[in-house]
């Protein structure tokens, strides 16, 4: 009979420490997202979701959302339908960022609240971290008014699921009645002077952006009524906001400097071909320098 108890209590003995070990690996890590701090666990799967409301319908768009990726894995990124398949960028483990772009001549018609993103991530490891829609480096452009960006006037909704939100622990003040008032307050003596440590200085990597051109046509009959846009340059894996801007060139050609569209001004013209030099520059982030890469893009008129 002693023997018998002595098996149960082990067995009890045994669930009790996996119920605490199974407690204390689901907590741990903690991730804050506009000030607010959640708590999820090593194992599990989180998401991030952006909703996106425009004033207008856009033409294009970029952005650029950081993470931890020493505690975050992604295990997944959806878009709305409508974007159909954006331009994403992103290294694991080698940089906190995930770049994504998207356009379309018709455009994309977000003025009634659609999804922009969701990013289903892995929690690999205990710690804090923040996610955050860096909104300094999102652009977004009206649609047939290529050089109005209305990112100020956007309104982003973001949600952060399959967490726990926690209270911010910043008060380390204690209550009243656990306070004792001393009958004399000495004065504490003024501290030593302390020398500020030089902060690290982290080398930038190489910006990886590829740029595209492409000789386009356009006809003279219709120059003679109105002036014509063509797009003829291409950018890929740009890290940082993009600009353009004309060196030099035909006086007849001007060039966006967002977003790259060169336009043939109206007027009459014999069979020809114009030629415009442009520097196309990616501004760069806190992991990659800036670059700037010039093309010649040539324009026939027939």
């Amino acid at each position: 009979m002693k023997k018998t108890i002595a098996i149960i209590l082990s067995a009890l003995l045994i669930i009790g420490t996996i119920s605490i070990a199974a407690v204390s690996a689901a907590s741990g890590t903690k991730i804050v997202l506009n000030g607010t701090t959640y708590e999820c666990g090593e194992g599990d799967t989180i998401t991030y979701t952006i909703n996106m409301t425009t004033p207008e319908v856009i033409e294009n768009g970029q952005f650029i959302i950081y993470y931890p990726s020493s505690l975050l894995s992604i295990s997944d990124i959806k878009f709305d339908s409508i974007l159909g398949t954006p331009l994403v960028n992103y290294t694991e483990n080698v940089t906190d960022e995930i770049d994504f772009n998207f356009s379309k001549y018709d455009g994309y018609d977000f003025t009634a609240k659609r999804l922009l993103i969701e990013v289903s991530f892995s929690v690999k490891s205990a710690g804090n971290g923040e996610i955050s829609l860096d909104r300094s480096a999102s652009n977004l452009f009206i649609c047939n008014l290529n050089d109005v960006n209305i990112t100020n006037s956007v309104t982003f909704e973001e949600i952060l699921g399959n967490v726990t939100k926690i209270e911010d622990s910043t008060s380390t003040e204690p209550s009243s009645s656990d306070v004792t008032q001393p009958t004399t307050v000495q004065p504490k003596p003024d501290p030593k002077p302390t020398t500020p440590k030089p902060s690290k200085v982290t080398k930038k990597k190489s910006n990886p952006i590829k740029v595209t051109v492409k000789t386009k046509t356009v006809k003279k009959s219709k120059l003679k009524k109105a002036k014509q846009t063509v797009k003829a340059i291409t950018v890929k894996k740009a890290k940082g906001t993009v600009s353009y801007k004309k060196v030099s060139g035909s006086k007849k050609l001007t060039i966006s400097k967002k977003n790259g569209k060169i336009t043939v001004k109206k007027g009459k013209y014999k069979k020809t071909t114009l030629k415009i030099k442009v520097k196309v520059t990616a501004k760069g982030t806190k992991t990659y320098k800036s670059k700037s890469i010039t093309k010649t893009v040539k324009v026939k008129v027939k």
